[in-house]
């Protein structure tokens, strides 16, 4: 990464201060070195900044420090949503109580879900670099294969279950998650996001031949976008919930390879988008925008299946008393909210496969959706949108619209 001109407030007198608060309450910089953290495509709602400190006694460490964007539409977005206070209250208070349930119940499996927290004002956090740890991104264009996608529901199995005894134990711990982020208050910038891409892929599928029938049926979910994500993200108290992670795609994903080059380990990042709701959303999500289509078109109910597996062995090991969820009723679950799967599909699918010198320019969008016509034009994402259109369908993506 780049050397980057840091930011006015960003100095030695605001390090200390602020890693002295969550890090070492003795810390004393000798000096320190900020690079941009992320590549360019990578990351779309924060600037990212790592940060190597060396101390006065002579120990060298890095964080990360994650800056909510302030300029333009999407800075004025995020900033007046719920966005920074999920993620702080995730880094500094959940994720702590979920692995401390973990740790205790299942010691031999226990892993973090994410990084350390160290520091939080509003629109900032300093937290743990993971790149030292071995962890890095995996190459979002090539997809997730079946050994990385087993790792992720293993992983989400347990993220979900710890949530679960957690919202048992103390109901009002999901106070900050009780809806989508991208429906709260009706915000219209979030809506006009998703209409704008929802029409960029239905006139790049009126293109397509084979797939021209779509088009008006994607299409009509943009004219009512807020309604659908109502609907489909609407929360059953009596159903069975979790903390979804809410923004379940390759990049927020950080893996550890072995020396052969296998994934034997991975964590979860940016917590902006967490919700208290179906499990099937998250699930979702991940379905239709990492795997590789091969892994997606013929081992879905694998992945599905080890996922049931780690939440169910997770849940009896935390001493969860209630009737569990059975595999079919996940299966069914998951149809349920086949519409998520194809939003996302529709509009974040054509971002994750696009070339990493093409970059997804949020305030644009924001302006207008349809202004960035290009993502929606790559062959990769032609060739996985075209075989997964006739499955929305069989499952019943576009029932209700006719």
């Amino acid at each position: 990464m780049s050397t980057l001109e840091p930011p006015v407030w960003l100095n030695k007198a605001f390090l200390e201060s602020s890693l002295r608060a969550g890090y070492d309450d003795t810390l004393s910089i000798g000096n320190y070195d900020i690079k941009t953290a992320t590549a360019k495509g990578d990351n779309y709602t924060s600037t990212m900044y790592r940060v190597t400190v060396e101390t006065t006694g002579n120990k060298t460490f890095s964080v990360l420090i994650k800056y909510l964007l302030e300029a333009g539409k999407s800075g004025d977005m995020l900033r007046q949503s719920t966005a920074h206070l999920r993620e702080a209250t995730m880094l500094s208070v959940m994720l702590p109580k979920m692995t401390a349930l973990l740790q205790d119940a299942m010691p031999e499996k226990f892993e973090p879900f994410g990084p350390q927290f160290f520091f939080s004002r509003e629109g900032l956090l300093i937290m743990e670099d993971l790149s030292p740890l071995g962890f890095k991104m995996a190459k979002r264009q090539k997809g997730l294969d079946l050994s990385h996608c087993l790792l992720v529901m293993r992983k989400l199995g347990r993220f979900h279950a710890t949530s679960v005894l957690i919202h048992q134990q103390d109901p009002d711990s999901m106070a900050n998650f009780q809806t989508n982020l991208f429906i709260e208050h009706n915000n219209g910038n979030f809506s006009k996001l998703f209409a704008g891409l929802l029409r960029n892929a239905a006139d790049e599928v009126e293109t397509w031949p084979e797939s021209s029938q779509y088009a008006g049926k994607i299409r009509a979910y943009a004219e009512d976008i807020v309604g659908c994500l109502r609907r489909v993200t609407a929360r059953d108290d009596s159903a069975f919930n979790v903390l979804n992670h809410g923004d379940l795609w390759v990049n927020n994903m950080l893996f550890r390879y072995s020396k052969t080059g296998q994934p034997e380990s991975m964590l979860f990042v940016d917590y902006q988008l967490c919700n208290y709701a179906s499990p099937a959303l998250d699930l979702q999500y991940f379905m239709n925008t990492s795997p590789t289509d091969d892994v997606r078109m013929r081992h879905t109910d694998t992945l599905l299946q080890e996922y049931h597996s780690a939440l169910c062995d997770t849940l009896t090991a935390l001493g969860y008393s209630k009737k569990m969820l059975t595999l079919d009723d996940l299966r069914a679950e998951y149809d349920s909210k086949v519409v998520m799967g194809m939003l996302h599909a529709c509009t974040l699918l054509p971002i994750v496969l696009s070339e990493s010198d093409s970059v997804f320019d949020l305030d644009l969008s924001l302006e207008d959706g349809t202004k960035q016509p290009l993502f929606f034009k790559g062959t990769a994402f032609k060739n996985c949108l075209q075989r997964m259109l006739p499955l929305f369908e069989k499952q019943g993506a576009f029932r209700h619209l006719i």
